[in-house]
Parts: C-alpha cells; sequence; structure tokens
C-alpha cells in the first residue's frame, strides 16, 4: 500500500570517501522499494567516485534507480542542491548528506506517516554522533504554524535532513536553494518549504544518523577573521527578511530582533579587528532592516553600546581603544 509513492533520496558528494560507505549501504538497504537515488559530485578531489561505483555494482537491484552527475568543479553546496533538484523525479524528496546514514527503515516509516497525516513535509528525530557518545534529538509534533513561527525565530532546528518534501509544492512554488550565501542555505528553503506547505508532520521516530565525529576540535578553533567574513551571512538575513515581509508573516519581527543581534555582533568584531571597510559595509546593510531605537530582549548597556557601535571612531574609542 506504502510502497507506491516514489521517493528521490538526494546526496551532495563532495571528499565523502572515508564515511561514503555506510551511507550508500543505509540507502540501498532501505525496506522500502520505490526509491530514486540522484548523487551530484561537487568536484570532489579524493576517490569518492570511485567507491561510489563500486558500491552501486553490489546492489544490481538499485543500480536502475540511480542517477550519478560527476561534476569536476567545486560550486558548493546551494547549487548542488539545486542541480539535485533538477534530477528528482520522486513524489517526495529527501536529502541525506553523504557522510551520514539513515536506518534502514527510515523511508518506509516516513511514508507511512506521511500518507497517515496527508504531509507536505514529513519529520522525523534525528542522532547526533560524536567520537565519545551521541544525542537524541526528538521533535517536537507542531501545526504548520508553529513549526514555521518556530523556524523564523529559532527556537527549533532548521534542519534539512530527516524529512520528507511533497515536490509538488516545491515545483509550483520555483523554490530552490540561494547561491547568494554560503551558510543557512538551507535554513531559508526549508522556512519557504515550510510556508508554502498546507500540513506539517513530525514524528517521535529517530531515524536518521547525523555525523559529528571529527568535528569538535573544528568548532571550538579560532576562526580568523578574513574566514569570519567568508562565512558572514548577512545575505541570508536580507533575503529571509524581505521573503517574511513580502509575505505578511507575523514571525518577521522576531525574525529583525535576531537580525539585530547578529548585526550587533559583526559590528563589534569589525571593531574589535579594526576593520572600517567592513563596518561601513555592515552598518550599509542596516538601510535593508527597519531596526526599532531599542532591542527590548536587551539590557540598558546594550542597547546604548548598539547606538554606539554605528560610530566607527567612536567604537574604537570607547569600546576597543588599544590599537586604536
Amino acid at each position: 500500500m506504502f510502497h507506491q509513492t516514489k521517493v528521490s533520496i538526494l546526496v551532495p558528494l563532495y571528499n565523502a570517501s572515508a564515511f561514503l560507505e555506510r551511507c550508500v549501504r543505509s540507502l540501498f538497504e532501505q525496506t522500502y522499494e520505490n526509491l530514486e537515488f540522484v548523487f551530484v559530485n561537487d568536484g570532489s578531489t579524493d576517490d569518492s567516485m570511485q567507491l561510489l561505483h563500486e558500491f552501486c555494482e553490489q546492489y544490481p537491484n538499485r543500480t536502475n534507480s540511480c542517477v550519478i552527475i560527476d561534476r569536476t568543479t567545486n560550486k558548493g553546496v546551494s547549487f548542488t542542491r539545486n542541480e539535485l533538484l533538477q534530477h528528482a523525479t520522486g513524489d517526495f524528496i529527501s536529502f541525506v548528506d553523504a557522510d551520514d546514514y539513515i536506518e534502514k527503515n527510515a523511508i518506509e516509516l516516513l511514508v507511512e506517516n506521511q500518507k497517515k497525516y496527508d504531509s507536505d513535509i514529513e519529520s522525523c528525530g534525528f542522532i547526533i554522533e560524536y567520537n565519545n557518545g551521541h544525542k537524541k534529538t526528538i521533535l517536537k509534533n507542531l501545526n504548520k504554524e508553529s513549526f514555521l513561527d518556530e523556524m523564523i525565530t529559532g527556537a527549533s532546528g532548521h534542519e534539512l535532513y530527516c524529512r520528507l518534501f511533497r515536490r509538488d509544492v516545491i515545483k509550483a512554488n520555483h523554490l530552490t536553494f540561494s547561491t547568494n550565501f554560503n551558510i543557512a542555505e538551507d535554513w531559508l528553503f526549508l522556512i519557504k518549504c515550510a510556508y508554502y506547505s498546507k500540513t506539517i508532520h513530525n514524528s517521535q521516530l529517530c531515524l536518521y544518523h547525523y555525523n559529528c565525529m571529527n568535528q569538535a576540535s573544528l568548532m571550538r578553533a579560532q576562526v580568523d577573521w578574513d574566514k569570519f567574513k567568508e562565512r558572514e551571512n548577512v545575505k541570508f538575513y536580507q533575503e529571509t527578511y524581505h521573503f517574511l515581509s513580502s509575505m505578511q508573516i507575523e514571525a518577521r519581527n522576531h525574525f529583525l530582533l535576531r537580525t539585530m543581534e547578529h548585526q550587533f555582533i559583526v559590528l563589534n568584531e569589525a571593531i574589535r579587528h579594526r576593520d572600517k571597510d567592513y563596518h561601513n559595509y555592515i552598518l550599509g546593510t542596516n538601510q535593508d532592516f527597519p531596526f526599532p531605537a531599542r532591542n527590548p530582549k536587551w539590557s540598558i548597556l546594550k542597547n546604548l553600546k548598539w547606538r554606539i557601535l554605528q560610530n566607527y571612531r567612536l567604537s574604537c574609542a570607547i569600546i576597543a581603544p588599544t590599537n586604536c
């Protein structure tokens, strides 16, 4: 009964050889049969593609259901995910990262729940795996409005994985991943998908394994200023606020305060690194947001510091006078 729905599993590949076997086997050994697998290589420099072809040969029953695109140039995760969407033909799509894996009955259980609740987005919990253990994240069962509010305000995560998306919703509304920024691109995509969906359901099951092994030291590492600027996602805040405002979504005011908090951090870092040009660039983007005179979530001192941060010379003199 449930196997009539076709699901496309979309996997972006980039230097994933260390964990690829575990990922691919978890996909090809799914108890659900009506699957399509789309892999796009984003210019890997390791042997990911060779390994992928070897694994495909070991599962002849899945070979005809595989689409493999080998691209030699690295264009980033957003471009790659858009390419994956273009090749998907299923009724629903699901994203799986190449260093993660899913339970062998994950798709079957997600489709079963999707049929039961007629959901446009069907989600499940996930297990974060570290070198020294793991942590389960069980999702709250929210209606569409609560799901969207928590997604916008940051009260819940914005994971792209562990979900089924109805492809007709994506196609009808021309939804793609923004290529204007290289961080949080999945967040904006998920907000748009949730807005255009009619029904959203979160399962209490944990079916997705998110790999955080060997990443703890990287997360704690000092990021130099140039790298910080490369990953700066002010364009994410601009595009997201523009979408929320154009759709008159009430939670846009909460997102505005979140954006104000982000700008506070970035301006403060620009002052600390004596980067006047970047300070002025960020200050110039502030005109895209109708920031309130004060943030009601902040203390009086923090609101005062926010006002001081608008002036580069004054900020240097008062906040970080050394080396001015």
